[in-house]
């Protein structure tokens, strides 16, 4: 009798909660999903609007507001998304689930509504890429999935898949559209897309011998780099005077080679080394190619010849500024540059996503002085503890900065966050106490576990993970 009455009352509670929890509104995000070569997209037509994941959302940024304008998410799952995509036109973002059963979601950016989930992949999605003419989507499953699958994603049916193996890592259309490439460990295939589907992508489709379009291996020639690891390929779109097919098509090496292949993406032309230990992502505009390195390295080179034109400025990581202002900063101090993407209208701005969940935007409109237009951070490692402000706190210069939570995370930093509707996404992203610094030690960054704020929010205590307690004054972010 009394486990019936308990049940009841549980069931009654959990009905309360339910209905308390389904009337919460999600108003802003802090933060974003893992960097990849896919973590940040520009829109195209629209140099304000950028995209990135942030858990299971998209969110949809403008750069010169610095608000988040939309925070999309699917309707039927809670998985974190692992990459994002544009349209051809801006008119529709398709994003990649992370983990099994990995759907890849397709929203309009216009009506702010969930148009279709496609659902191929076993795992990962690591890669999306709508084809030029925006008829076509070709989505990338990651490590353990290895599948490469072509979509006609507006009528939400599979048109072609293949195991292309569980090292794959990217994939792109040429600019017109009749070839499909494919680049990963020890590979890079190239696949003619024949038939007349793609004029008439609305035919019903499904997978093997019945679908309406067939694809056809072609050779590639790589030369010496046969058996190289590829970890990202793009194409550059032409500018309009230009004949399709003008800047051909870009591919990248994990070991820092950038390579230029004729349009078809199926011989070499050029190659250069980019001088790093290691690349992670690339991106092209009709004049520039980027890309993104190890320690926090992005070159940009011409777009035809491979010509070297500059290298952005690098930054220590979120935890590492007190190290590097004891001393000459080292490699190891800079975040990995992990992807980047082109500002469509005018190549003058290029956003760059780095290792430490930091999103930067970089004017590269003189090459002789690159500066940071906006800057996004959040914490590089798990979030242990939250905490709410009642007071504000942080006085500076005689004025007073609104926060109104702090956040404790594995990354050793506590950081304050201002809450407000009004406010812009990343301000206040948080300050490394000097007390942590001092902490980190010989065997690694300080993981901090819990925090607790004083009554008059004067006060910080943190917890680690080796057990250690210390208090920080609020204002001066100093140990006591």
């Amino acid at each position: 009798m009394e486990n019936s009455r308990q049940k009841r009352k549980a069931s009654v509670l959990e009905d309360k909660i339910g209905s308390k929890v389904a009337a919460l509104h999600i108003e802003r995000v802090i933060g974003l999903s893992p960097s990849n070569n896919n973590t940040v997209s520009y829109c195209p037509g629209n140099c304000d609007l950028l995209c990135y994941p942030a858990g299971p959302f998209v969110v949809v940024y403008s750069s010169s507001t610095r608000q988040q304008l939309q925070l999309l998410r699917s309707t039927t799952s809670n998985h974190a998304l692992s990459c994002v995509c544009w349209s051809p036109k801006g008119e529709f973002i398709a994003a990649g689930e992370d983990g099994g059963d990995a759907a890849v979601i397709i929203w309009s950016f216009s009506k702010e509504k969930l148009v279709h989930e496609l659902k191929a992949h076993k795992y990962s999605v690591a890669a999306l890429r709508f084809s030029p003419d925006g008829k076509m989507l070709a989505s990338v499953g990651a490590a353990h999935d290895g599948q490469l699958c072509l979509w006609d994603w507006q009528a939400g049916s599979l048109l072609w898949k293949q195991g292309a193996g569980s090292g794959l890592a990217s994939a792109a259309f040429t600019e017109d559209s009749s070839h499909l490439l494919a680049v990963g460990k020890g590979l890079f295939k190239a696949w003619s897309i024949t038939s007349n589907a793609q004029h008439q992508l609305r035919a019903k489709a499904a997978q093997g011998s019945n679908s309406s379009i067939s694809l056809v291996a072609r050779p590639v020639t790589l030369k010496e780099l046969r058996n190289s690891n590829f970890i990202d390929v793009c194409m550059a779109p032409c500018q309009p005077a230009q004949p399709h097919g003008s800047n051909g098509v870009y591919a990248l090496v994990d070991s820092g080679v950038l390579v230029l292949m004729r349009p078809t993406g199926r011989v070499i032309d050029k190659s250069v080394n980019l001088q790093v230990s290691a690349a992670f992502g690339l991106s092209a505009s009709p004049t520039q190619v980027a890309a993104a390195c190890a320690q926090g390295v992005v070159r940009l080179f011409s777009s035809k010849t491979l010509a070297f034109r500059a290298t952005l400025p690098r930054f220590v990581a979120r935890g590492s500024e007190a190290a590097a202002a004891a001393g000459a900063a080292q490699d190891s101090m800079f975040p990995d540059a992990r992807g980047c993407s082109f500002s469509p209208d005018s190549e003058h701005q290029l956003v760059v996503a780095y290792a430490d969940q930091s999103i930067i935007v970089w004017n590269i409109r003189d090459l002789q002085k690159i500066t940071c237009v906006l800057s996004l951070s959040a914490h590089s490692g798990c979030v242990w503890d939250v905490s709410p402000l009642n007071t504000p706190v942080l006085v500076k210069s005689g004025q007073q900065q609104p926060s109104r939570a702090a956040t404790c995370a594995a990354d050793g930093t506590i950081r304050f966050w201002n809450l407000a509707a009004d406010a812009a996404a990343g301000s206040a992203g948080g300050r490394l106490l000097a007390g942590l610094a001092a902490a980190q030690g010989l065997d690694g960054p300080l993981q901090l576990r819990c925090m607790r704020i004083s009554p008059d929010c004067r006060h910080i205590c943190t917890g680690d993970q080796r057990g250690n307690l210390r208090v920080f004054d609020s204002v001066t972010l100093k140990p006591i």
